[in-house]
């Protein structure tokens, strides 16, 4: 990987058909949702970086690692994900400020 390229996230736990999820989860369905539309997004945004080079494309690139990490943090403690979504929290809220940081670089 480049320099200050996030290093792609695990795959998921199991594995489900993502499905779009702007509301918080409210079933077990609802949250495996969420989990696999964040981790989609994470995937593609640590594609997306490995040639990101403008501005725009690291702004991008943030606001999709927020989304990823705003998706997981929507995961109810009682869920088996729980645990897993906190950690990736982190880290994809990590790899979105690590994006912010590689824009402020670029900027003349």
């Amino acid at each position: 990987l480049p320099p200050n390229t996030p290093a792609p996230p695990a795959p998921p736990a199991q594995s489900n058909t993502p499905q779009p999820n702007d509301e918080p989860p409210t079933s077990s369905g609802a949250t495996a949702d969420a989990f696999a539309e964040a981790v989609r997004i994470a995937n593609q945004a640590a594609t997306d970086g490995l040639t990101a080079e403008s501005v725009a494309e690291w702004l991008d690139l943030a606001t999709r690692w927020q989304r990823a990490a705003d998706l997981m943090a929507q995961i109810p403690s009682g869920s088996d994900q729980y645990a897993a979504a906190q950690e990736r929290v982190v880290t994809y809220t990590e790899n979105s400020e690590m994006a912010l940081a590689q824009a402020a670089a670029l900027q003349p």
